[in-house]
């Protein structure tokens, strides 16, 4: 079927070019993670990947963390802040706790070998209390 004022781009259903979008999509995805790679093996940041790192391996304690802040910051029995934020004010929220998480956990790890919520995990999946400190080197 013919539509009138109907570009080459496009056609009845929609886009014709969306494969090359996404293909487009797909090579910046991988433009992305190649230079995310090359950063990891020329140690730049070296600091950041560690903090990084941390946070990901305290990932239940800093999720658990994180709910109950947001909570606290944005629901009524909190400071009841939902909905009276603009986006880029809660931007700033998003990146105190984020500095928060990263600071802690790495804080946290330089002492103790989990986090908590993973330590009590851990405790109840082996149905004994697993030791928590760090062993002095």
């Amino acid at each position: 079927m013919n539509i009138p004022n109907q570009t080459p781009a496009t056609s009845e259903k929609g886009f014709v070019n969306e494969p090359i979008n996404d293909l487009g999509r797909l090579a910046m995805a991988l433009g992305y993670t190649g230079m995310v790679m090359i950063l990891c093996k020329l140690e730049i940041l070296s600091t950041v990947r560690h903090a990084l790192a941390c946070v990901g391996q305290m990932a239940l304690t800093n999720y658990l963390a994180q709910t109950v802040i947001c909570n606290t910051i944005f629901l009524g029995f909190g400071f009841g802040m939902w909905g009276k934020m603009q986006r880029y004010e809660i931007y700033f929220v998003v990146l105190g706790i984020w500095v928060f998480q990263l600071i802690f956990s790495v804080a946290w790890l330089q002492r103790y070998s989990f986090g908590p919520a993973e330590w009590l995990w851990r405790s109840l999946t082996y149905r004994k209390s697993q030791p928590m400190r760090k062993i002095a080197s």
